[in-house]
Formats: C-alpha cells, structure tokens, sequence
C-alpha cells in the first residue's frame, strides 16, 4: 500500500518519508503551542497519526465518520479498534461495553518524537479475558506476551509483518 501512494504521487520514498517527518515535527510545535493555551490535546495527533499508519502499512480501510462509535476501519473484513499512545503513557483502556463493537485492536505506540514504534495486533478474546464483569481494563503494553495466541507484534524497528 505504501509503495503504491509513492508511485501514484510521483515521489520518491525518501522524500516521501522526510516530507511526513518534518510535517509531524511542524504539526508537534503547533499541537504544543494549542495544548499550552488550552485550545487542543496531544492524544488528538496520536489518533491520527494511527490511522494514517494503519491505513498505509495494513491498507486498513477507515470508516468515512471521523469517530465512528466501537471500530475505526475494516482489515480483510474484520472490524479494526485503532488505539495509539506514546512509550511514557503505555495504557490502552477499553470497556466491556464496547467488545461487541470491534474484532481486533491495533495498538499503537509512538516514541516521545511521534515517530511510529510498534503496532500490535490484539484479538478481542484476549481483551476480554481481562476485563472484570461489567468494567473497563487498561492494557498495559509491558503486559502484552506477543507468544500468545490472538496476539501479534506486526510492526517493529521499522519492519512490518502481515496480520
């Protein structure tokens, strides 16, 4: 999916690369600036840097309603939660409420600079084997065991793998 967007715009993949690089570095400063008078929160650039990564790496077709409710696209017809965090917040919170609403997570984790880390695979089934009775969970990153079945590291060090 990445090398196709490169060729249909005609750019190299360095450049490709760089442009996007110094468009978050430029997008950080300003997000920064909006967080320090109050106008927006930072989780808000993560999300959608997640989904962008998701949908160029994986080819994850995003729903076409920004906050569509439970589920953020489809991956070879399942639905797909789309989550992302930074290393120094490695919480993903989910609600038993909404387990009916997705198949599988990717969760998404940036490094302090909002460059891409890792994205893990997560089945609902492992997800909801953690969650107490009518409650919510946050899943702690350190606590993924990337043997176990349902769950899958699929991008790391630069490297994807298909899900």
């Amino acid at each position: 999916y990445f090398m196709d967007f490169i060729r249909r715009k005609s750019i190299s993949k360095v450049k490709f690369k760089r442009a996007i690089k110094n468009a978050v570095d430029s997008y950080t400063k300003l997000v920064d600036k909006l967080k320090d008078y109050g106008i927006t929160k930072k989780e808000e650039l993560t999300g959608s840097l997640a989904e962008y990564y998701c949908k160029e790496l994986f080819g994850v077709k995003l729903t076409k309603n920004f906050n569509e409710k439970g589920f953020d696209g489809y991956y070879k017809n399942k639905k797909i939660e789309i989550k992302s965090r930074t290393w120094n917040s490695p919480y993903f919170p989910f609600s038993k409420s909404k387990l009916s609403q997705f198949d599988w997570a990717f969760l998404v984790i940036f490094d302090e600079d909002y460059n891409l880390a890792d994205i893990f695979a997560v089945s609902k089934s492992v997800i909801k084997n953690k969650i107490p009775k009518g409650g919510t969970f946050n899943l702690s990153i350190k606590l993924i065991d990337t043997n176990s079945r349902g769950i899958k590291h699929i991008y790391q060090d630069k490297k994807y793998s298909e899900f």
